[in-house]
């Protein structure tokens, strides 16, 4: 039987240090191939207490989920407040938010990532009905109520082909991770290439895409 109080009881220098091990297990490895094993053998503790704190892995993964989520929900705290009605506006504030919250948090970006995207989707709805919050409304919402009147296709089609794009970007975004290149000197590149991508995009959406103030 789980005891996550004994666990939320211990002090919170270790507490700290257990989580940041388990996140970098699962950042690492994903859900399917981290280890609780090595987990205990990196912190030296009775292979037994993660499964006495959170009871298995899945209760020890959806802790972590969380945590990044909470996490990236300080990211947007401010941003869902004041959204333009411009979609690729608010696009570029996504994308950007993200990459504050890869360079602030490596390790729960990727967790967090990997878990909207459906990584262990068995345990999707099980987050979904116990944990939804505004915070993730906005990430899931971000796209309605835009101005869609010079659109030149549908709402729908544009919403998908935007969709792809942030589905790219999030690959761009691991594999910064995953080369260990530094973030805060990816930006600059980053964001020039997101500006021109978001220029060839107002071109692709919109019939006028200088009343918007895309040249």
């Amino acid at each position: 039987m789980m005891s996550l109080s004994a666990f939320e009881n211990l002090p919170a220098t270790e507490r700290g240090a257990i989580i940041q091990v388990c996140l970098e297990e699962f950042a690492a490895h994903g859900f399917k191939n981290a280890s609780t094993n090595s987990i205990v053998k990196a912190l030296g503790i009775p292979k037994g207490s993660i499964f006495y704190w959170f009871g298995s892995k899945d209760e020890l993964y959806l802790f972590l989920v969380d945590i990044c989520v909470n996490r990236f929900v300080e990211e947007l705290s401010d941003v869902g407040q004041q959204w333009p009605n411009e979609i690729l506006a608010r696009l570029r504030i996504i994308i950007e938010t993200s990459f504050n919250f890869l360079e602030k948090n490596p390790h729960h970006f990727k967790i967090f990532m990997s878990f909207m995207d459906g990584e262990a989707r068995h345990l999707f709805g099980k987050y979904l009905q116990e944990r939804w919050n505004e915070g993730l409304n906005i990430w899931s919402n971000w796209y309605q109520g835009v101005d869609s009147s010079d659109f030149c296709s549908t709402q729908e089609e544009i919403q998908q082909l935007l969709m792809w794009m942030i589905a790219g970007i999030k690959v761009e975004m691991y594999a910064i991770i995953d080369r260990l290149d530094p973030v805060t000197s990816s930006r600059t590149f980053f964001m020039k290439k997101l500006d021109l991508m978001i220029r060839l995009l107002a071109r692709a959406i919109y019939y006028h895409p200088e009343k918007y103030g895309y040249s």
